[in-house]
């Protein structure tokens, strides 16, 4: 879509609904005068447009051509400030907590032991939790085995966080700034300390904690938080940081909830050829 250098780029996006913005690509809007200037003028019109559409797919050109009169400089400048444009981006890093599952059948009993060694878990002294994490991982163990068995022989939280990894990166091309997502889970792998030595490697400008569980909780964000402070303090990392918490009644996220139980519904109506009730089971934690 070509738009006029008189168009006002802020009306116009508004205008336009962000999905409909987004499958369009822009083209043009800097005057062909404010390039004759030159200068700072130029400059921040450059920097305003390139601002503007940085969300969206845009190829910069001019209004109208180029008045014969336009210093070459001015052109040189144009050009060097639109290719200096991405070294302005920052790097950051967006981290997904989430609980972890064992991958295999034989990964469940120290799965199990990570999980009640815990001590936002048990919180006794280190030498009785330890002994009552082995405990309970060995009790518990067959029976674990027997229900992951059901679903494959593992968890399947992995697989569904990398796809919320990809679906958050595809939606994050459309920012300016340039953001990687990572993953680190709590009581299986990728832990917390592979995810801190890749994000080292990749050197953002800045993190994002984004604990997966929507309400607060110590034995799950609140975890999840401290055994990354834990394990930035040991590398001695520091970077700038900031935590996304506890969003349990952000209307989107319910209604992600509510669209994806209707389907289910609709599903199970269509399939209940015996009228029987239909039952939904909220479960603190997936298996």
């Amino acid at each position: 879509l070509s738009i006029d250098q008189n168009v006002n780029i802020k009306g116009l996006l508004n205008n336009l609904k962000k999905k409909k913005a987004r499958s369009l690509c822009f083209q043009g809007n800097l005057s062909p005068e404010i390039l004759l200037k030159g200068g700072k003028p130029m400059i921040d019109s450059i920097k305003n447009i390139l601002e503007s559409f940085s969300s969206i797919s845009h190829i910069f050109n001019l209004g109208h051509g180029v008045i014969k009169e336009t210093p070459t400089k001015n052109i040189e400048l144009l050009i060097k400030t639109i290719r200096e444009w991405n070294k302005w981006k920052k790097k950051i890093g967006v981290i997904l907590f989430n609980l972890g599952g064992p991958d295999k059948l034989s990964a469940v009993k120290p799965f199990l032991f990570n999980l009640f060694n815990d001590p936002a878990i048990i919180g006794a002294p280190s030498f009785i939790r330890y002994f009552l994490a082995k405990l309970i991982s060995s009790k518990r163990e067959k029976t674990a085995k027997e229900i992951y068995s059901f679903i494959g022989g593992r968890s399947p939280i992995l697989e569904e966080t990398k796809e919320q990894k990809k679906q958050l990166e595809n939606l994050l091309k459309t920012e300016k700034d340039d953001y990687k997502v990572f993953i680190s889970m709590r009581y299986w792998k990728p832990f917390v300390n592979e995810t801190v030595t890749k994000i080292m490697k990749w050197q953002p400008d800045e993190v994002i904690l984004l604990p997966l569980y929507p309400q607060f909780s110590t034995t799950t964000s609140g975890s999840s938080l401290h055994s990354w402070k834990k394990e930035i303090d040991t590398k001695k990392y520091r970077v700038p940081t900031k935590i996304i918490c506890c969003y349990p009644t952000e209307d989107n996220f319910i209604k992600a909830h509510v669209n994806e139980i209707k389907k289910i519904i609709n599903k199970a109506k269509k399939q209940n050829i015996n009228n029987k009730k239909i039952r939904i089971l909220f479960s603190a934690h997936g298996l």
